[in-house]
């Protein structure tokens, strides 16, 4: 398996339930990576969650148009 894809957010969750990794190797994983958090920018965007409707950025609904 690539080592950076055994990482990757989508699939992690199936690879921990599977046991092909171990939360301990998660944990390492994350405890080498670099801080990043005096790069990051604030952002003004809001996302509203309507029931029953999955918004998406840019995205209008059939009543909105």
């Amino acid at each position: 398996m690539n080592p950076e894809a055994k990482f990757d957010t989508r699939t992690l969750e199936r690879l921990l339930r599977e046991g092909r990794v171990t939360r301990e190797e998660v944990d390492a994983h994350l405890a080498q990576l670099p801080d990043s958090a005096d790069a990051a920018e604030t952002s003004g965007v809001q996302f509203v969650y309507h029931h029953g409707v999955r918004a998406s950025f840019g995205a209008q609904r059939d009543d909105e148009r």
